[in-house]
């Protein structure tokens, strides 16, 4: 029933089959299936059932025993098993599904979240949006005094990757040479120096050195930030959404097919093996349904991949309608210029200026010499007093019947200070005696360790100030 070319290639896809009477017996009780049959077996064999519908049914009109099985060709044998056991076209068509489309599904919903993920980083990368912050204020710079200038708003990122093209001179300094002063320069005197993307780099680096000093944190790391950026670009680049959508489509199809014709299934209860058999169609309808709402569950993750993508170039003044993957190339490949660019950048300020100027986070604290623990207050004692010197006095003289008195007597050196009588009113004292005497009065009082409650009481009176409180403190 089969031409030469349909039956070899159909003896080559079955060559991984069991026997046509063990399949047969496999598809009856569905035990362990579709595990038990190897995946591209099962995949060939519900392709096989599909296209040779016709002679299927043809194998099934002929009404061939299994004592006859010998008289007909090999591929023949795998159809006429298709047409003998009951439902066989429903049962590969779940085990087609499991084996097959439903695997990747999870392959779909993990590109459809690597694009939704690498689109809300674009829109919510803080340093995405200095950059272009940065980039706008320095081209409107550049571009003064021209039609471009003023602009506000870019194209991104087709207007940053301008950044890396736009480059300046930088002279190499001439090596001194024994010659005349009157030998002209090489024409290779000047190089090619740093481009603009440089100069943006170096400024958001500054910026972040100067904010983190301000917070009291460590510097963001720019660069890594920026691979991380462009990782994402290039997971999300690999990405077609239309033909997730269209796959996702396909398996939703499959899956609602399988699942109606399970349903119609019917096991018969009058043979031996009609419990297990109802078992394992239950088992094999439960995986098919959990299929069917995995498969329309990723159709609406790819879904809403795809606005975010629309969403996101409406964002960032797309023009035109470009492609997923060139879009995510472009942006991956400006993140790799500004990830080189940050490798580039020099330190922001000289290590002594940092030190002095960032707190200790940043730059290590300077030793300090530990100071002199501070004396107690019952510690502190008043400076000697200079001995008293006899200091010889001459009288006055005056006249008198012995006539002068050329006598001298010398002056008895001053009492103690404890020792002195208080002054009687109208007497005269000097205010620095005064002064002096209550001074050590309050010394001595100082030097007696139960004092502490005339310690308060002087504190307290000593509060209105003067030369005196400001010693005694």
């Amino acid at each position: 029933m089969l031409d030469e070319k349909s039956s070899q290639l159909l003896a080559i896809a079955f060559s991984r089959l069991p026997p046509p009477e063990q399949l047969a017996t496999i598809l009856r009780a569905l035990d362990d299936f579709p595990e038990c049959l190897p995946a591209e077996a099962i995949m060939s064999l519900h392709t096989a059932a599909s296209e040779q519908h016709e002679v299927v049914e043809q194998l099934r009109q002929l009404d061939i025993g299994q004592q006859e099985l010998s008289q007909l060709d090999m591929p023949e044998r795998y159809l006429w098993v298709l047409g003998a056991v009951p439902h066989s076209l429903a049962k590969l068509a779940c085990g087609a599904l499991i084996v097959g489309p439903a695997r990747e599904l999870v392959d779909l919903r993990a590109a459809a979240e690597r694009v939704t993920l690498c689109c809300q980083a674009i829109q919510h990368s803080e340093l995405l949006r200095r950059t272009v912050s940065t980039s706008l204020a320095v081209g409107n710079f550049v571009n003064r005094g021209t039609a471009r200038s003023n602009a506000r708003a870019v194209v991104l990122p087709d207007a940053l990757l301008k950044l890396d093209e736009l480059r300046g001179l930088q002279e190499v300094e001439d090596s001194p040479s024994s010659g005349s002063g009157n030998e002209q320069k090489p024409e290779n005197s000047a190089s090619r120096g740093p481009t603009l993307l440089d100069f943006v780099a170096q400024a958001l680096a500054d910026e972040e050195f100067l904010a983190g000093a301000a917070e009291h944190r460590m510097p963001l790391d720019l660069k890594a930030e920026a691979e991380a950026l462009r990782a994402k670009a290039l997971a999300a680049k690999s990405v077609c959404l239309d033909e997730a959508e269209a796959n996702c489509k396909q398996i939703c199809t499959a899956s609602h097919r399988a699942r109606d014709g399970l349903a119609q299934l019917s096991t018969g209860s009058a043979t031996q093996l009609a419990d297990r058999v109802r078992s394992a169609k239950d088992n094999l309808g439960d995986r098919v349904r959990h299929i069917c709402e995995e498969a329309e569950e990723v159709v609406v993750r790819v879904r809403r991949a795809k606005e975010e993508l629309v969403s996101t170039q409406q964002w960032s003044s797309t023009k035109g309608n470009p492609k997923g993957n060139d879009w995510f190339g472009a942006w991956a490949h400006f993140f790799e210029q500004l990830a080189a660019a940050f490798a580039r950048t020099k330190p922001p300020r000289p290590a002594a200026v940092a030190a002095a100027a960032t707190p200790a986070l940043f730059a290590p604290a300077a030793p300090t010499t530990p100071l002199a623990p501070r004396p107690t207050l019952g510690e502190l004692r008043a400076p000697s007093a200079p001995p008293q010197v006899a200091t010889p006095l001459t009288k006055p003289q005056c006249p008198g019947p012995a006539g002068p008195n050329t006598q001298s007597a010398s002056v008895r050196a001053p009492a103690p200070v404890a020792a002195r009588a208080p002054a009687k009113r109208g007497a005269v004292m000097l205010d620095d005696d005064a002064r002096a005497e209550d001074m050590g009065a309050v010394m001595a009082l100082l030097k007696n360790p139960g004092a502490a409650a005339f310690q308060a009481a002087g504190r307290a009176s000593c509060a209105a100030g003067g030369k005196e409180n400001a010693l005694l403190r």
